[in-house]
């Protein structure tokens, strides 16, 4: 691409986000991934440099004079977006928030960063994007946040004019996912498939013909103007793909697969994989918790009943994921639904009240000694550890020892300590880690210094209760 070519795109995106031409929408407002409202939205997703689609556009080093442009992309997994904006952090410790831009309906949203770059190198090294639903997602699929080109500009040239009608200056070609080949066991991405979507940000229809460079594949389909589309090619031998996009015989743009992200399939009997967990209420606000034990992640979304609250929430395979809603006291009842489907309901829990956000504020582990029936040789012995609770009621919490693979459960309540006894490896080392809610809050490594025989304090140790237990 060239440097006239980088420009009247920018120019291209610089002139929706003012108009509005969308299609009936419009540019955002100023405004997770993880789940929590802030400024107004409902989601957010992470961008860090290490191993993030996109980061080979992170750097830009430009002549004296000149502002650089990073060209962030944002797809919803199907859902049309209603408001989003990103903040984005450079290694100068200079933040830029910058205001997003629908396409089509508004299932992708673009954003063009600009900075002042002036003969120097500047990179980018995070960058979180908030955003809000119109429309949750409809079916399975991955929220995507990818730099998709950058360049630099003369802050002094007058900029090229742009025809809103030549698809030209405003296609863009995006790698979404990878697939792997479903005879193969695991990810192995070897003869498997990848997604990309192509986004026509023109006033004109667009015939594009593509071509996987890697495989030899290629063919072409028409994008109607502010929207996009999406297809699917194969992946080589080795894994990979890359694909190149052309409108009227001029190569418009080039990617290879995001083999960083795994598509997910649509997930069969989703009832049998995924539920919804009240956990604790505040005065205000009650916590829920979404649970997948399926191997693939899914993107579900949450309804408060008899409101018009609602959001959406993915979930990773094999894991869980949380998010809070308004409710007085914990008077809340929430639907779960993947897709059309509604998969679970259940009212808030008005029994349990919510510990601090920030758990390492009020839980604590400490390794306070070890014994050995053989003597002060603390190798095969055991190590006690010590619980601390200083929140005002009583929380139950999970030990783990991860030399041994030990674990239990127990209850510390609140303002009080309880201790517990774990072995020590074939070396004689011990560590401990502390969790709530299936997340660690704290971890210790036992205290080889100071045998049991000479610690003296009152240890509230129930040795009943804390007898190992491998499952958790």
């Amino acid at each position: 691409m060239t440097d006239h070519d980088s420009i009247s795109r920018r120019a291209t995106l610089k002139r929706i986000a003012a108009t509005g031409a969308l299609l009936g929408t419009s540019g955002f407002a100023f405004g997770s991934g993880s789940v929590g409202a802030q400024n107004g939205f409902d989601q957010e997703i992470t961008w860090d440099q290490s191993g993030t689609q996109g980061s080979e556009n992170a750097t830009l080093e430009c002549e004296a004079g000149e502002s650089g442009v990073w060209n962030w992309v944002l797809t919803g997994a199907g859902g049309t977006f209603e408001a989003a904006e990103i903040e984005v952090e450079f290694d100068d410790n200079e933040t830029v928030t910058q205001e997003g831009t629908l396409i089509g309906i508004g299932n992708l949203v673009q954003f063009p960063v600009e900075r002042e770059v002036d003969d120097t190198a500047v990179t980018v090294t995070g960058a979180t994007a908030r955003f809000t639903f119109a429309s949750p997602p409809t079916g399975p699929g991955q929220i995507v946040l990818t730099i998709s080109s950058s360049e630099c500009f003369d802050n002094d040239a007058p900029e090229p004019p742009v025809d809103p009608k030549d698809p030209k200056e405003s296609l863009e070609l995006i790698p979404i996912c990878v697939k792997p080949d479903d005879r193969k066991k695991g990810e192995n991405l070897a003869d498997g498939k990848a997604k990309y979507c192509v986004a026509n940000l023109s006033e004109k229809k667009a015939k594009v013909v593509w071509k996987n460079e890697y495989t030899n594949q290629g063919g072409y389909f028409y994008v109607h103007p502010m929207d996009r589309h999406c297809f699917w090619t194969n992946l080589d031998a080795k894994g990979k793909a890359k694909v190149s996009i052309y409108y009227e015989d001029h190569k418009i743009d080039s990617q290879k697969a995001n083999t960083d992200v795994i598509c997910e399939p649509k997930l069969e009997n989703p009832n049998e994989y995924l539920r919804l967990v009240p956990i604790c209420y505040k005065k205000e606000q009650s916590r829920f918790r979404v649970d997948n034990d399926s191997k693939y992640g899914a993107t579900v979304q949450w309804r408060v009943y008899g409101t018009d609250q609602q959001g959406t929430v993915h979930v990773d395979g094999h894991d869980s994921t949380y998010f809070y809603v308004d409710a007085d006291e914990g008077d809340a009842t929430v639907t779960l639904h993947y897709g059309d489907e509604q998969i679970d309901v259940k009212h808030a829990n008005d029994q349990k009240k919510c510990p601090p956000d920030d758990l390492s504020e009020v839980l604590s582990i400490e390794g306070k000694c070890y014994r050995n029936d053989t003597g002060k040789d603390h190798k095969d012995g055991e190590a006690k550890y010590c619980i601390y609770n200083d929140h005002e009621d009583t929380l139950r919490v999970a030990w783990k020892n991860e030399y041994t693979h030990q674990g239990g459960i127990r209850d510390v309540p609140g303002g009080e300590y309880r201790c517990i006894w774990a072995d020590l490896d074939a070396k004689g080392k011990g560590r401990v880690s502390l969790h709530y809610d299936n997340e660690k809050i704290d971890d210790a490594d036992a205290n080889l210094e100071t045998h049991c025989t000479d610690y003296e304090e009152d240890d509230n140790t129930d040795n009943e209760s804390v007898a190992h237990d491998d499952s958790v």
